[in-house]
């Protein structure tokens, strides 16, 4: 009976190897961090949305940044962004815990995750944005070229007084540059900070609400991630398979 079950688990190896042959997607993750360049740093960020607020009873309307940086250590809550390429079809997305809300103007450089340097709004939010568009492989990463309504997600309030709240986010086109989002291993910004050279990827891009939430100012992602090394389909099947070989050699 045992020898059974096991051919019948060296089999199934085999079709796990041939199943995740060359037709099977391709995905790469990395973990990302606040950029640390950001123009309003501290409080530091990865999400800017100014004016996301507007028109809501207390807010003031102006600076509003999010950190991806408070949970990079919170398996539960770090912020991933997962490149899936499917024979040439790709797809972006960017999910996670982040921590912000309005710049209150205190900003306490010495604990940059101080609430008191937030004010209307502050607490944490669930982000997942997925860009499925104009996708384009380019170097070192991938370049959205051009904004489009499927480029969308939300960012919804966890925590505070904002518990329960959707905001919509849509990827803009920026102009200069002509593309809405890009993520290259290029330095962009790093340049005298001690992330340089560091073999970081860096995540730039413009973003738009919904109509009737009349944001203003600067709404965009600025953020830095570094590779997530992932096991590689082919090499576990083929580790398990050869264990149960092994396995199955050493019984007398």
């Amino acid at each position: 009976m045992r020898s059974v079950l096991l051919r019948g688990a060296i089999v199934a190896g085999i079709v796990s190897l041939a199943s995740s042959g060359a037709l099977a997607a391709t995905t790469t993750q990395f973990l990302l961090r606040d950029h640390p360049d950001s123009a309003r740093t501290p409080p530091p960020y990865g999400l800017r949305f100014d004016g996301l607020f507007s028109g809501e009873a207390g807010a003031g309307g102006g600076v509003t940044t999010f950190s991806m940086g408070r949970f990079a250590n919170n398996a539960a809550k770090r912020t991933i962004l997962t490149v899936i390429d499917n024979a040439g079809s790709l797809t972006i997305n960017i999910k996670g815990t982040l921590f912000g809300g309005e710049d209150s103007g205190f900003n306490d450089s010495d604990n940059p995750f101080n609430p008191a340097n937030y004010g209307f709004g502050v607490g944490e939010y669930a982000l997942d944005f997925t860009y499925r568009m104009n996708i384009n492989a380019m170097g070192t990463g991938w370049v959205v070229s051009n904004d489009s309504a499927m480029n969308n997600g939300t960012l919804t309030a966890l925590t505070g007084a904002k518990t329960g709240t959707v905001y919509n986010l849509f990827d803009q086109q920026g102009n200069p540059p002509g593309f809405s989002f890009a993520f290259k291993q290029d330095e962009h910004r790093l340049s005298g900070h001690p992330e340089f050279g560091q073999g970081y990827w860096v995540g730039h891009g413009w973003q738009s609400a919904t109509a009737g939430q009349n944001t203003t100012g600067t709404q965009d992602f600025l953020f830095i991630g570094k590779l997530i090394p992932l096991p590689n389909p082919v090499s576990m099947g083929a580790i398990g398979l050869f264990g149960l070989i092994a396995s199955r050699r050493r019984r007398p």
